[in-house]
């Protein structure tokens, strides 16, 4: 079972073209994040502020063993925060994604947390 724990529904563009699409579960995964001033650019004339942010935890995640046999569908900065979970997975939003009108419209696949 798939479960989406991103604000948005998740189109799924299968190779034969066939589209599934997830709704938003209702419950949302998030990670806490913190921004620092770290400095000031100058550029033409102007000062503009650099952050650094940096990612603590993650909030609205079920633990793995809670629902056996689920797997929950979060955001990019989630699933970096999650190299342990196999039970999650994100959107693969990078060259094969398609867009319409600059914005990610579906997906053909789906990423694994990073090791």
């Amino acid at each position: 079972m798939l479960v989406n724990l991103t604000p948005h529904a998740i189109r799924l563009i299968a190779s034969c073209g066939t589209e599934i699409v997830i709704p938003p579960s209702g419950n949302v995964a998030r990670v806490d994040s913190e921004s620092t001033l770290v400095g000031e650019l100058a550029h033409g004339g102007f000062r503009f502020p650099v952050s650094r942010t940096t990612y603590g935890q993650v909030t609205g995640l079920p633990e793995p063993w809670e629902f056996p046999g689920t797997t929950y569908v979060v955001s990019g900065k989630v699933l970096g925060q999650c190299p342990e979970r196999s039970d999650v997975i994100g959107p693969d939003t990078g060259s094969t994604a398609v867009r319409k009108d600059g914005q990610i419209w579906g997906v053909r696949g789906v990423e694994a947390a990073p090791l």
